[in-house]
């Protein structure tokens, strides 16, 4: 819905996960990205460059069979020995103007987008470019949301302008109102039992409940 800043989908692995929210991405920037109308930056972040490629082919694939008659997506591709040079996109796209606007997809490795984070916090106040993208980002997606509780996690999407201890206090996730989906096969944490005492397994049944809300307050 328009109200509703953060999701997780839950799907089984092998049941297309990728395709299924690649789809009702396209059709929803086919619908005028309601919600988010002038928004133009949609990232998706994934932890290996494997699913980097898969996210990108089927973008691709997806937008060239349903996308828009007469419309145009840009897909930046941010991971291995792919460029990473963000502040020219934004540059670039800023130079386009709002009725030239093209939605951008920018598909990265959480690794890269943190090479790019760290490269970014260097710069002068005036100079850091991702403070230029926190506004103009319409959704972030996460692949395997259920790996993406670590510090360094955090600290990517904190550079998006999320703010989980915000929202933990009934405040905005995100200053600018950016979606945040998060896609996994394991909604709920598993660790496995080494020894199965009574004792032991409730402190695991604890752990585990503890970690399972963790994860599914994070995306809402």
């Amino acid at each position: 819905s328009d109200k509703s800043s953060r999701a997780m989908i839950p799907l089984p692995t092998g049941s297309g996960k990728t395709r299924v929210v690649v789809e009702s991405i396209i059709d929803w920037i086919n619908d005028g990205k309601p919600g988010q109308p002038e928004k133009r930056f949609i990232v998706w972040l994934v932890e290996r460059k494997e699913l980097c490629q898969q996210a990108f082919d089927t973008f691709r694939t997806m937008f060239l069979s349903k996308g828009k008659r007469d419309t145009s997506l840009e897909l930046l591709a941010f991971w291995g020995n792919k460029s990473k040079n963000l502040a020219k996109k934004l540059r670039e796209n800023d130079d386009d103007g709002a009725e030239n606007a093209k939605t951008t997809i920018i598909i990265a490795s959480r690794a890269s987008l943190s090479s790019i984070i760290d490269k970014n916090g260097k710069l002068p106040e005036e100079d850091q470019y991702l403070k230029k993208l926190v506004p103009k980002l319409a959704v972030v997606i996460i692949d395997e949301a259920h790996g993406w509780m670590s510090p360094t996690s955090t600290q990517v999407l904190h550079s998006l302008g999320f703010n989980f201890m915000s929202a933990a206090r009934g405040g905005k996730p995100h200053p600018n109102d950016a979606r945040l989906l998060g896609m996994t096969a394991t909604p709920f944490k598993n660790i496995k039992l080494v020894d199965s005492s009574a004792s032991n397994e409730a402190n695991v049944k604890r752990v585990v409940k503890d970690e399972t809300e963790k994860l599914q307050s994070r995306f809402g």
